[in-house]
């Protein structure tokens, strides 16, 4: 299990670069919670951009580059 906080961007750096290397993860959970109703930009960055960025990585295992012939 990989811990981090997604709302920062160090953290996710780091989560990206152990999906892009690491082929044996094959399932990628985002749990987030807010707590604050002012907290939009947490909202955004663990809802939508870390979410993102972290699938990208991730399909790293998934597919070699190649295209199929």
């Amino acid at each position: 299990m990989l811990n981090a906080d997604l709302a920062l961007s160090a953290d996710v750096l780091r989560i990206e670069g152990v999906l892009s290397q690491d082929a044996s993860i094959t399932l990628l959970i985002n749990h987030h919670d807010i707590t604050k109703e002012n907290e939009i930009g947490a909202a955004i960055a663990l809802g939508v951009t870390a979410p993102v960025c972290l699938s990208y990585a991730l399909t790293n295992g998934f597919v070699d580059g190649t295209p199929e012939q």
